[in-house]
């Protein structure tokens, strides 16, 4: 295993300016397409499932898993993607988004067609792409990358990619903000700014909410008022951006999801949704979707669904394909 993804794979286990100096650039493609990236669908979903809405999980180790929803029944599985695969987010026609990325720290993001299990397009990401959003006003794409081997501040810090009509090549945003280093999960709000959440510098196991505005032109950290843990899932739930407490399978405490009320730079806790499961051990996405929220274990590799904001102990839980479970993503009927 290379240094790079040594580091890539420490950062996300710890998931662990208040406006900087920032800086874009575009970075030229190095795939687009069908790239033979190596992926292996294992089986393929019928036509009946198709016109049902799925649930789409991943391991960190290039597989996805396809569930009916909200039964969780295992449907399909899709192998070989990448080194390792991470975050998952679904567009406004249903077509899924698996972001992953190489031994070198290099990413590829997967599109699949709702219910598909081979990707219709590929895009390039010259980062370590951890978790993405679709701007529900562009349809841009955005992508979090933990690592960048590109980042004109320092190789050691996060980026994140853009990329117009969730295509072609991505415009990268980076930050001159020391106190940002990863990039972990992202949301776009209604106004189409993204909130992100990034590992805290001055503290390893700690992680900060930043907002990249509309014009991307910024990153600015939010101040919450409540320390964040590890990788923060960051979701907007139809009324209010949420955040969680972060993941982590070695502490056994439940997760916590936030609904916050944003105004300047400033956040307020307005509520609080907790989930419970086995252990606790939870670890990488969490997922609403209107009246659920899905979140994922690792090591024992449960799968659970929640009543939300109601929380507390799942209304149904399964085991996972694989016992180290990251990525979670609804996509629904259209």
């Amino acid at each position: 295993m290379t240094a790079s993804l040594h580091r890539i794979l420490f950062v996300l286990a710890l998931g662990g300016c208040l406006t900087g100096c920032d800086a874009f650039q575009s970075t030229p493609a190095a795939r687009s397409g069908i790239d033979g990236s190596g992926f292996r669908p294992r089986a393929s979903t019928t036509s009946a499932v198709k016109k049902a809405s799925l649930l789409y999980v991943s391991d960190d180790i290039g597989n996805v898993y396809i569930y009916s929803y909200p039964s969780l029944k295992p449907s399909a599985t899709i192998s070989g993607l990448n080194a390792a695969t991470n975050g998952e987010c679904v567009d406004s026609a249903g077509n899924v988004f698996v972001t992953s990325f190489d031994a070198g720290g290099v990413g590829t993001i997967f599109k699949f067609a709702h219910g598909g299990t081979s990707p219709i397009e590929t895009l390039a990401d010259p980062g370590a792409a951890s978790g993405c959003a679709v701007d529900p006003k562009t349809g841009n794409l955005a992508v979090t990358n933990v690592f960048d081997n590109g980042n004109p501040y320092s190789p050691y810090r996060g980026s994140v990619a853009i990329y117009q009509s969730a295509s072609g090549d991505p415009k990268m945003h980076y930050t001159s903000n020391s106190l940002l280093g990863a990039f972990f999960f992202c949301g776009y709000d209604p106004s189409g700014n993204l909130y992100l959440s990034a590992e805290n510098t001055n503290n390893g196991t700690a992680s900060l909410l930043v907002r990249l505005t509309g014009n991307g032109t910024n990153f600015q950290v939010i101040n919450l008022g409540s320390v964040l843990s590890g990788a923060s899932s960051v979701q907007w739930d139809g009324a209010y951006m949420t955040v969680t407490s972060g993941a982590s399978a070695q502490h056994f405490i439940p997760l916590s999801i936030y609904r916050l009320s944003i105004s300047g730079s400033n956040a307020t806790i307005v509520g609080t949704t907790t989930l419970a499961i086995h252990k606790n051990k939870f670890g990488g996405q969490s997922w609403i979707d209107s009246s659920s929220v899905l979140a994922v274990t690792r090591g024992v590799g449960f799968i659970g669904r929640w009543k939300y904001p109601r929380g507390d102990k799942p209304s149904r839980r399964v085991p996972g394909a694989a016992p180290n479970l990251f990525g979670v993503a609804v996509s629904n009927v259209h």
